[in-house]
């Protein structure tokens, strides 16, 4: 069952409550706390970039085409759309020999972004896929799609070869059999994966584990952590929970957030990955969850503290930018129940 995992108050009353699942894995695949349901079964939604990147980079992409770590770090990002990142989509693309025409992400401005839209908008730019915050991801699958030397023009369809090599590796990733793994179609229409929460945090603690990967593996997920880490403004944006998290740790954790309140954590130090879906699919005030599974764990010091404080307990704001209330975590890991 769904565990109250946050408070929103207004005045002297709690208003809303949020629900939600949590799983913390080690890279052994030992599941070492929990809320909630840590079997959750749901959809890892943009959480899962980074896996998808996987694919590509395990497979040559980055040495074949040039690729930067900021052109990695945008393959894996849900962005802004900030000039910044449509500039690495599209030297992405320009090293691949294709164009914008060819993503199949869908036109639109910045997702997450009012003030780059207004921006895009009083330039007279009309909508691009290059703006979708999914078209770094789909630069990847395109420039997999090159490498291999498979058709692009469906690349998107879930049984196109290029979606079933990220499917098949997402799994190994994860731990399971690809049967195990209910596909659905994304907000960019690319395939979507549903797993269980526990394989999501055992796949991100794996990004830093030492242990169960060929060479080529363990280079791709480098190259995913150590560009995600180093560039943390690629994988979202000015004023993101992802980002400011990413620079705060210094290149010791990953953290990515998918739609419909997915995020998901992997530290370093041999390897700890955390994944929370709350239940009511908002990610507004996801930040607070992951703040306080971090606190609990015993992995925020001082300084993390004082730079996140924003995203921890966070301010319930009027129109006017009055404070009304504010959003509390009120729950406690706890060791999973012997069996």
């Amino acid at each position: 069952m769904p565990e109250i995992l946050l408070e929103i108050s207004r005045g002297p009353l709690t208003e809303n409550l949020i629900r939600g699942d949590i799983a913390v894995t080690d890279a052994q695949g030992v599941l070492l706390y929990q809320a909630g349901d840590p079997f959750k079964y749901t959809y890892i939604r943009s959480a899962s970039k980074p896996l998808q990147a996987l694919a590509a980079l395990e497979r040559g992409v980055a040495a074949r085409f040039g690729l930067s770590q900021e052109e990695i770090a945008v393959m894996c990002s849900s962005h802004n759309a900030e000039d910044f990142h449509v500039g690495a989509v599209k030297s992405i693309l320009s090293k691949i020999g294709l164009d914008e025409s060819c993503l199949k992400c869908g036109a639109t401005y910045s997702y997450a972004n009012p003030a780059v839209t207004e921006s895009l908008m009083r330039r007279g730019l009309p909508k691009s896929p290059l703006y979708n915050n999914c078209s770094g991801k789909h630069s990847a699958m395109l420039a997999l799609c090159v490498m291999e030397g498979y058709g692009s023009d469906d690349y998107y369809l879930p049984e196109h070869p290029v979606q079933q090599l990220i499917l098949q590796t997402v799994a190994e990733f994860a731990g399971m059999q690809k049967e195990g793994i209910t596909i659905g179609i994304d907000g960019c229409g690319v395939p979507v994966f549903a797993l269980p929460l526990y394989n999501m945090a055992y796949a991100y603690a794996r990004l830093f584990g030492k242990r169960g990967f060929g060479a080529a593996r363990a280079r791709a997920a480098r190259d995913v952590r150590e560009s995600m880490t180093g560039f943390p403004h690629m994988v979202a944006g000015t004023g993101e929970f992802c980002t400011a998290l990413m620079t705060a740790y210094q290149g010791e954790l990953v953290g990515k957030k998918g739609a419909d309140g997915v995020y998901c954590v992997g530290l370093a130090g041999g390897g700890l990955g955390i994944a929370v879906k709350t239940e009511d699919g908002s990610l507004k005030w996801i930040s607070s969850v992951v703040m306080s599974v971090l606190d609990q764990l015993g992995l925020l010091n001082t300084t993390q503290i004082a730079q996140l404080a924003k995203f921890y307990v966070q301010d319930n704001l009027n129109c006017r930018g009055e404070k009304v209330g504010q959003v509390s975590p009120v729950f406690t890991l706890h060791r999973p129940l012997a069996t």
